[in-house]
């Protein structure tokens, strides 16, 4: 056989989708950073959720290292810690909260794998399971929070992608390149279970539109619709207002929606009677009070 022929057996495909799958993980929370920063807030992003995730990122990487597994499932915990300290660093700089300045303790959580292994390395098989239990209270934290909100704009739907076909790379490696842990396996699983229950809750709270329009992966089909689809598809929801500093009625007003997550909205109405209404493309509409009869 040539070297070319060699370089492409299966074992070495699924090397290559590994490490897809790797890079798409990492760079999933790239979308998400991006989103924080231009909106200079992590409101919408749930703060427990991120010190789980890292907590079993650290885990993932340091058991990784001491039993052997390939290196995809290594690098994917040593960079994800790396994307997840990104995240609170900046849950530390856009909060108004002092508390949140104690965060910065979290980044010695490695010190706690390292210290079980070098002390009772016979709780490394129960250590393993840290990285998957943290992923699926990290998604439930997230989902609970788009609940309370009634929105899953805080989430963005180009990460969800990203996770889903990393997941589908990773699963394949897996198939071909059996891992030391069996515990692996489910980091793939509930990462393609994560993508469809975000996907689901951002479609229900937000509409299929807007899920359609928020990513470049479906935001060209969305341009291509019809007008009668388009019309069909669209979904209004309401919003509760939360307590506002800012009077709703008599000229001008800015408010900070909580539903969407810190977007700013400007109000004109000499008076506003009715019920304020975001549509699918997030935009406000009044919908006038029923009149009495």
């Amino acid at each position: 056989m040539t070297s070319a022929t060699l370089f492409w057996t299966r074992e070495h495909l699924a090397f290559f989708c590994g490490m897809v799958s790797t890079l798409l993980f990492s760079a999933v929370w790239i979308p998400q950073i991006l989103l924080n920063y231009q909106r200079k807030s992590t409101q919408g992003f749930s703060t427990a959720g991120m010190v789980v995730r890292l907590t079993g990122s650290a885990f993932l990487y340091v058991n990784a290292c001491v039993t052997g597994e390939p290196m995809p499932v290594i690098l994917y915990g040593g960079f994800g810690y790396l994307v997840v300290a990104v995240l609170i660093g900046q849950i530390i700089l856009y909060s108004n909260n002092k508390e949140h300045s104690q965060l910065a303790l979290v980044y010695l959580i490695p010190i706690l794998p390292i210290a079980l292994w070098w002390y009772f390395p016979a709780t490394l098989q129960f250590s393993n399971l840290i990285k998957p239990i943290s992923m699926i209270a990290g998604v439930v934290t997230q989902v609970l929070l788009c609940i309370e909100t009634r929105t899953g704009t805080g989430c963005s739907v180009t990460a969800q992608h990203l996770n889903l076909f990393g997941a589908l790379a990773g699963l394949y490696m897996c198939s071909v390149i059996p891992p030391v842990a069996t515990t692996t396996w489910w980091l793939y699983i509930i990462a393609l279970g994560q993508s469809f229950t975000f996907y689901s809750v951002q479609i229900y709270y937000d509409g299929l539109m807007w899920f359609l329009k928020e990513s470049w992966l479906t935001s060209g089909l969305a341009s291509r619709l019809s007008p009668e689809i388009v019309a069909l598809l669209k979904k209004k929801d309401k919003v509760e207002l939360p307590n506002s500093p800012h009077p709703l009625r008599g000229g001008e007003c800015e408010m900070e929606m909580q539903g969407l997550l810190s977007h700013r909205l400007d109000v004109r109405s000499g008076d506003l009677d009715g019920d304020i209404v975001v549509d699918a493309d997030a935009r406000v509409v009044m919908e006038p009070a029923a009149q009495a009869v």
